[in-house]
């Protein structure tokens, strides 16, 4: 959250200076919308890394990819092709192996 939005607004400033133009009044509020998004969605991420761990949690975003398929279908009314079901069935199979794969044990430091 601390570099990911900085630079993203010095990416967008760099954009504008170097074409000679900024965002169009009324595209605003949607930019504003978005950035409040984005910060939620940091927000809601670091703390499921603290509630539930950083391997969980990647486990758990690789949902984003579906989700986003869903509801490009949904409000944008885009098709889903055999290559999208696909893929999207390659995700949800590989969360369960993810899931139950089975962590490296770790060596207890020998003593000398």
């Amino acid at each position: 959250l601390h570099d990911a939005l900085p630079g993203a607004a010095i990416a967008l400033l760099t954009a504008s200076l170097i074409a000679g133009e900024g965002l169009p009044p009324a595209a605003l509020p949607a930019a504003g919308g978005l950035a409040v998004a984005t910060v939620v969605a940091f927000l809601l991420m670091y703390a499921s890394i603290t509630r539930i761990g950083s391997a969980r949690s990647s486990i758990a975003t690789m949902l984003e990819p579906v989700a986003t398929v869903v509801l490009a279908a949904i409000i944008l009314n885009e098709d889903i092709t055999l290559t999208i079901v696909i893929g999207t069935l390659l995700i949800v199979a590989a969360l369960p192996v993810l899931a139950l794969r089975s962590r490296p044990k770790r060596r207890r430091p020998t003593q000398t």
